[in-house]
């Protein structure tokens, strides 16, 4: 195997291709080492128009997001993917586990009655 579809990265072994959400769910290019690139879900459209042979499970948080704008499958709106977010990939960053939400800190705000965060 010398070249796989897109998401999906030839093995150690050089025979097999496997998917690149084996390192995370938004992982969407990689390399038998690590992931190179990663993409919001919510452009692969899972949520719109359902699961497509070589879509990955949705993780739980990805489930529960909640977006302003609910827009049906074959809709032309221009504000579909407004809500979007950019992901940027790190290295080496000292004491942070993976995944990384296993180190994700509540943010919590209206708790005093306020605008301010806890």
């Amino acid at each position: 195997c010398l070249e796989c579809i897109q998401g999906y990265a030839v093995g150690n072994s050089g025979s097999k291709c496997f998917s690149c959400s084996k390192f995370d769910p938004r992982c969407s290019a990689c390399d038998a080492s690590g992931c190179l690139q990663c993409t919001d879900l919510l452009l692969t459209s899972i949520r719109r128009s359902g699961y497509r042979p070589v879509d990955v499970t949705l993780p739980d948080d990805e489930k529960l997001r909640e977006l302003s704008v609910k827009v049906p499958f074959g809709s032309l709106q221009v504000d579909a993917f407004d809500e979007a977010e950019a992901f940027f990939l790190v290295n080496n960053i000292p004491n942070v586990s993976v995944p990384l939400n296993d180190n994700a800190v509540a943010c919590h705000q209206g708790l005093n009655l306020d605008g301010s965060f806890v």
